[in-house]
């Protein structure tokens, strides 16, 4: 289960991370700006992923629909995280949230709970600080163009894949052992911000190639956030039932 947190987090983290400000300023001028005031430990969003993923001359579509809240005071985070993904004309509904040091998770008619170890708590400061690190840096963005919709400012950008590459090393090697290699071929979308430089919505495109066990595979993904609150204006519901939840401590909820 920390493998799914700790990916999916990455992946809200990158997102937030590409924002950018408002629509009097350069285009590459509100992208560091903005950067200055996220608030990455109070963030909420909603996150939709669609992909296709060929392996063996068969494409297969994967959806998910995320809510996620997370904040963050000191060492304590609590977040929520409800989700519904689909493959395959199956659908899944699971639930997994952090609080009071340990991961809770509901899903495929259990609640079953594990204590947050102390290098799960490195390895997340690790991915935070790479994405940070990756998208802040001018050399990792590349800014294209700027125009104006809707009274909103959309900014469209590529990302170098070789540094996207350097996130997905670390999570294979931290956490993906014996999954796909996984390799970014190319990594762009758009952030849209209103008049007050705020961002209120970003796409991001990426398509990748992967070896399973010798089987190659592609994918061409699109990802979208919307809702996106910072700071006060986040809130984590937590469920009244947590103290009710099984704990595990054989490592059988890590997905």
């Amino acid at each position: 289960m920390k493998k799914i947190l700790s990916v999916l987090l990455a992946l809200c983290l990158c997102f937030v991370l590409a924002a950018c400000g408002g629509a009097q300023k350069d285009a590459s001028a509100l992208y560091q700006s903005a950067m200055t005031k996220i608030d990455k430990d109070n963030m909420a969003a909603v996150m939709s992923i669609n992909a296709d993923v060929e392996t063996g001359g068969m494409t297969t579509n994967v959806t998910m629909e995320m809510d996620m809240a997370s904040k963050t005071a000191g060492d304590d985070t609590t977040m929520s995280m409800k989700m519904n993904m689909g493959a395959m004309g199956m659908t899944i509904d699971m639930a997994m949230y952090m609080a009071d040091g340990y991961y809770y998770a509901d899903m495929l008619g259990m609640k079953v709970k594990q204590k947050i170890s102390e290098a799960d708590t490195d390895l997340t400061g690790q991915l935070s600080d790479l994405s940070g690190s990756l998208l802040l840096d001018e050399s990792v963005i590349t800014i294209e163009k700027a125009e104006q919709k809707d009274g909103n400012t959309v900014i469209s950008f590529t990302v170098s894949k070789d540094k996207m590459n350097e996130l997905v090393e670390l999570l294979s090697s931290q956490m993906m052992s014996g999954a796909s290699n996984i390799t970014i071929e190319s990594v762009s979308g758009t952030v849209t911000v209103d008049k007050n430089e705020t961002l209120v919505a970003e796409t991001m495109n990426i398509a990748y190639t992967m070896d399973t066990n010798g089987e190659t595979g592609s994918a061409n993904m699109t990802m979208e956030l919307k809702d996106i609150r910072f700071g006060d204006n986040v809130t984590v519901e937590l469920p009244d039932d947590l103290d009710e939840y099984v704990e595990s401590s054989d490592g059988s909820i890590e997905l």
